[in-house]
């Protein structure tokens, strides 16, 4: 199929110092780097509120593909993160190559920015069943998700894997984990998180190829890479 002409929406964007400390929900927050609208982008830690278990299962397996960070529609994150000319093209492209109409898509946040016109008219476009975990930049109503057929998945969502691996998804990495979870995770795009550990998995598009990837190839290569069982 061809590729729309997108046109890219403008977003505002605050910057904070590396480093910046703060208090949200009862965790503690300290940014990482300077590319996020809120207070850059948080490293969070749960103080007195605990991880929330939501009891909606979602048809989520290892066939399920993931994405996350896929911004469409935002002018300045091709410089904030170093992006190829024609990116929107190209995740579009290579989103469609991999997921056929019938597949489902989890998408851990940050979707797209710009005009709501936009959004009508891209998601349409792109193959499979959509669930989304809403990113910071993904702040429509329910009901304009809804209309788009898209079903909104809470922050965080655990499952464990047909092999007993034991999942959590979040738009931001969580920090600390529950001993023996991996967190699969986007929101720091190619931007290094020392802060983060060997059961961290980011799923940012600008480290993943631009492209949707099956979950059991990523907890595949993860086995590989750690020797994890």
């Amino acid at each position: 199929m061809d590729s729309p002409p997108f046109r890219a929406g403008v977003s505002l964007e605050m910057l904070s110092p590396r480093g910046m400390t703060y208090y949200t929900m009862g965790r503690r927050c300290v940014t990482t780097n300077i590319l996020d609208d809120d207070l850059g982008y948080p490293i969070c830690e749960n103080l007195s509120v605990p991880m929330t278990t939501h009891t909606t299962n979602f048809p989520f397996d290892e066939n399920t593909w993931l994405i996350s960070d896929t911004h469409f529609f935002h002018a300045n994150i091709a410089d904030y993160c170093s992006r190829p000319a024609g990116w929107q093209n190209l995740i579009l492209e290579n989103w469609n190559h991999f997921i056929q109409p019938g597949d489902t898509v989890f998408h851990l946040g940050d979707l797209a920015l710009g005009k709501k016109e936009d959004a009508e008219a891209l998601v349409p476009l792109l193959n499979g069943k959509m669930y989304l975990l809403r990113g910071n930049h993904d702040r429509r109503s329910i009901t304009f998700y809804q209309a788009l057929e898209i079903t909104l998945v809470k922050d965080p969502y655990r499952m464990e894997t047909a092999s007993g691996m034991r999942l959590v998804f979040s738009h931001r990495p969580i920090v600390p984990l529950q001993p023996g979870m991996l967190n699969l995770h986007g929101h720091i795009h190619n931007n290094p998180a020392p802060e983060l550990g060997p059961r961290h998995i980011n799923l940012s598009i600008e480290v993943r190829q631009y492209r949707p990837w099956r979950l059991g190839d990523v907890l595949q290569l993860f086995r590989a890479v750690t020797n994890d069982e």
